[in-house]
């Protein structure tokens, strides 16, 4: 992978330890079950960056670096003030007076920043920003937002003072006046007036431009092909034109002998095609639980509670670099939309938006302590806004660069992450399609099967179910170990850690409503069980909530183990001001 850490200075009289800090920092982010190559690094009279473990072929500048992918050959990307170029990446670029991070539209790769009186510091990593700061102030709205929806919420990090830099935007840094300036553009769905033959073409010439112009070696990147329409749309587009991609799966080893999943489907499809396909069986890893728990931890910094593919301890992803791979291209989908939803709530908890209070008064996490929590006026339904549109908007604005991100971080320490259909050029015509083309993928699906060969879509998908994993003995054991420390006495009081525990004791009916609920599905008819779906309550165990409680605080403590271990150059006043906002 290419992960970014980079340092600005005010003072540039202190910069003269800046590579050993920044590559003693980059070693502190490596898994342990890799050898990774050297760190890449730049130095300027009072900025310097790091790229840690540099996947072949990364676009590196002497003023700037992007890492992921961007389209085209643009010429001018490292120079400050010039044209964002487009692709899926994030980008830093300098000069003398200003320092850039800029994000692609959907932040599908996502850099942090935190400015002090005297530092301003970057990266892809947040645990980096702790070892240079040297200090971890934990953010209790990420608690709140990890124990309700699984994720650090639309803004949170684990430090209070860590901010993120939102989609399409550009954060600038006047070195001179050493203030932030941060332009965003909006997450906006206008139809326009084509007709719906003119949409659709249009959408298609936009997903073949960005398979063509995608700049990257295929010879050294993989696209991860399963049963579904997303993986395969980005075969059929790279197939069209001219150029032929290597395809993996990976899951349960079993999998393969299910006709009906990913692992199958897949396999069936890359043969059509005339491409060529390996299969990584991702078995749960015979190690010891906490260890396999902590290598997921130290990839994906504990932003997403999604860990069933990669319950083999990441040996797929170890697989994957080892044998030159530089990097995956994934075929995470914008916001053409998916099954229409009859409320609010509903299309919220569809893309991992809950909050305290969709859970019913009896759950157990109203027994924890927790105080309520608001939805960002952002990601409200407008007064004039469609459901469909309201459901294509907060996928993304939120999932995207919330739930999606945060899995490319769990990648990216091994290889590098691209996404095609993500790019501006997609979704700007994604948002100008009217509803009724975004139902059910309409759009999208008509390019996929303008293109495809009669290969059936999968039923089944190939990885771990995550509630069998969360079942076993050892790792409920962990689970019971880590909520009774007293580190997990920082994220929770031991009051609501003891109740959590006691919980684990008691027989769990989610498992079984949850199959009921499975088995309803596939008797009850599709219309009825939409309207049904709305008032279902949300299924959260008490392992899974265990499990959420258990991500904050390892990751507390790894935090303040990184803050611990800092090794300082600067002498003048580290203390963050807690990124305040940055004026538009």
């Amino acid at each position: 992978m290419s992960g970014l850490i980079a340092v600005c200075v005010r003072d540039t009289s202190a910069d003269g330890r800046l590579r050993e800090v920044l590559e003693r920092c980059a070693r502190r982010l490596t898994p342990d079950n890799i050898s990774p190559r050297p760190p890449s690094t730049r130095l300027s009279p009072g900025i310097g960056f790091t790229v840690t473990n540099p996947a072949p072929g990364l676009s590196l500048d002497a003023n700037g670096v992007c890492l992921g992918a961007m389209q085209g050959s643009p010429t001018s990307w490292a120079r400050v003030s010039s044209p964002a170029p487009d692709g899926s990446y994030v980008l830093l670029r300098h000069d003398d007076g200003s320092l850039e991070l800029i994000s692609d539209a959907l932040a599908s790769r996502t850099v942090w920043y935190v400015q002090t009186a005297d530092l301003f510091l970057a990266s892809t990593s947040q645990r980096a920003l702790i070892s240079l700061l040297g200090d971890f102030q934990l953010n209790r709205e990420a608690v709140l937002w990890m124990a309700t929806s699984g994720t650090l919420g639309p803004v949170a990090s684990w430090d209070r003072r860590l901010s993120r830099v939102p989609g399409s935007s550009t954060l600038r840094l006047d070195r001179r006046s050493w203030r932030l300036h941060l332009t965003t553009e909006p997450v906006t769905f206008e139809p326009s007036g084509l007709s719906d033959e003119e949409h659709i073409a249009e959408l298609g010439a936009a997903l073949l431009d960005s398979c063509a112009d995608l700049r990257v070696d295929l010879a050294r990147w993989v696209l991860p092909l399963s049963g579904g329409m997303d993986s395969r749309a980005l075969l059929l587009a790279f197939l069209e034109t001219g150029r032929r991609p290597r395809c993996v799966t990976w899951g349960l080893r079993s999998a393969v002998a299910d006709p009906e999943n990913d692992a199958a489907i897949a396999k069936v499809l890359a043969d059509k095609s005339g491409v060529e396909h390996r299969y990584y069986p991702t078995d749960h890893s015979d190690e010891e639980v906490g260890r396999v728990l902590g290598r997921f931890l130290v990839a994906g910094e504990g932003r997403s509670e999604d860990f069933a593919g990669y319950t083999d301890g990441l040996a797929t992803w170890q697989t994957l670099f080892e044998s030159g791979i530089a990097g995956v291209i994934r075929g995470d989908e914008p916001g053409w939309g998916y099954r229409s939803y009859h409320s609010e709530s509903y299309a919220r908890r569809r893309v991992h938006l809950k909050i305290l209070a969709d859970y019913p008064s009896s759950h157990l996490i109203h027994h924890l302590g927790l105080e309520p929590q608001p939805i960002p006026p952002e990601l409200l339904r407008g007064e004039r806004e469609t459901l469909t549109t309201y459901r294509d908007r907060i996928y993304e604005a939120f999932n995207l660069p919330t739930f999606f991100a945060a899995l490319n971080d769990v990648k990216t320490p091994y290889v590098e992450v691209v996404n095609p259909f993500l790019t501006l050029r997609v979704v700007s015509v994604v948002r100008a399609l009217p509803d009724h083309l975004r139902e059910n993928r309409r759009a999208f699906a008509a390019f996929v099967h303008a293109f495809g060969p009669e290969v059936p879509f999968a039923r089944h998908a190939a990885p771990a179910d995550p509630t069998e994993y969360l079942a076993r003995p050892s790792l409920i054991a962990e689970l019971r170990r880590e909520l009774g420390s007293s580190q997990a006495e920082s994220v929770l009081e031991r009051r609501a850690l003891d109740h959590l525990a006691a919980a684990l004791d008691r027989p769990s009916t989610f498992d079984a409503r949850r199959r009921l609920r499975q088995a309803a599905r596939k008797v009850i008819p599709h219309e009825l069980a939409r309207r049904l779906q709305p008032n279902a309550p949300i299924l959260l165990s008490a392992r899974e909530l265990s499990f959420r409680l258990y991500i904050a605080s390892r990751m507390a403590g790894m935090l303040g183990q990184d803050a611990a271990a800092a090794s300082h150059v600067w002498q003048s006043d580290q203390r963050a001001q807690g990124a305040p906002p940055c004026p538009a």
